[in-house]
């Protein structure tokens, strides 16, 4: 599955992304990160759907930049070094290019709501509206893995560059947003469980919710039910079907977890 979806990613990917691909590399590289080819693995996956959005290159490119941009900071904000403040003016400045001012300013307010304020492990409801979803309500997600430090900031700016006239701000779009990445993180757990039996890691979701252990499948079946009845619209569906869809080959099908887990860095 992941080598299909490689293979689709392909059809996306015009000179102007190749350009960026060995830029963001160079930056990668200079930032001492580690495990590009898990990143790429990432990208493949996530662009899913991307074919049957109004702008599928912005897209792929909005999703590779903000991957290169949490994973950086999420090194620096748990190392405590004094470079994540070169980081976000990197990436911003590249993220310049493409987005409008508009666009720009609501990437950047999201990702430093959810990038720095978790990583100082507040409880989510004290960052959201009136919520009513029991996961978002009751969990502190305090083990914000990698590839889901931007979640909430990608879905959103997803949206917000193909679609520019739907309703973001909405107590249930936002809910919504932090379920998926809550969710899509749980299946993060599940596999690095199934995939590596010497792993040290907590299992966020055995841990907290013991009782409720489930089947990555039968997880992944349960969140797609939700998509179809949310009363959202069918762009925000879409997006959030490429979200899900990308987290569970991702996970079920890369090589992030064969041998011991470790940090992307």
């Amino acid at each position: 599955m992941l080598q299909s979806c490689k293979k689709s990613e392909q059809a996306l990917v015009t000179d102007e992304i190749v350009k960026l691909r060995v830029e963001l590399k160079q930056l990668w590289d200079e930032f001492e990160l580690d495990r590009w080819d898990n990143l790429m693995d990432f990208i493949a996956c996530f662009t899913i759907y991307f074919e049957e959005l109004p702008n599928p290159e912005l897209s792929y490119i909005v999703l590779f930049i903000m991957a290169c941009h949490s994973l950086a900071m999420d090194k620096f904000c748990t190392l405590g070094c004094g470079s994540a403040e070169r980081v976000n003016t990197t990436y911003y400045a590249i993220f310049s290019r493409y987005l409008n001012d508009t666009q720009l300013g609501f990437y950047r307010s999201l990702f430093e709501a959810w990038t720095v304020t978790l990583h100082r492990e507040q409880p989510l409801k004290e960052l959201l509206p009136t919520v009513t979803l029991p996961i978002v309500r009751d969990f502190m997600w305090a083990d914000w893995r990698n590839e889901n430090i931007a979640m909430v900031a990608y879905i959103r700016t997803i949206m917000v560059v193909n679609f520019p006239n739907e309703e973001m701000h909405s107590a249930l779009s936002l809910s919504t947003g932090v379920y998926m990445s809550l969710q899509c993180g749980l299946l993060n757990d599940m596999a690095s469980v199934a995939k590596d039996k010497n792993s040290n890691e907590i299992n966020f979701f055995i841990d907290v919710a013991p009782g409720t252990v489930m089947k990555q499948k039968d997880l992944f079946e349960e969140v797609e039910n939700y998509i179809n009845t949310v009363n959202l619209s069918d762009n925000y569906k879409l997006v959030l079907r490429s979200t899900l869809h990308g987290s569970y080959i991702l996970y079920t099908g890369s090589k992030r977890y064969y041998g011991k887990s470790q940090c992307n860095w």
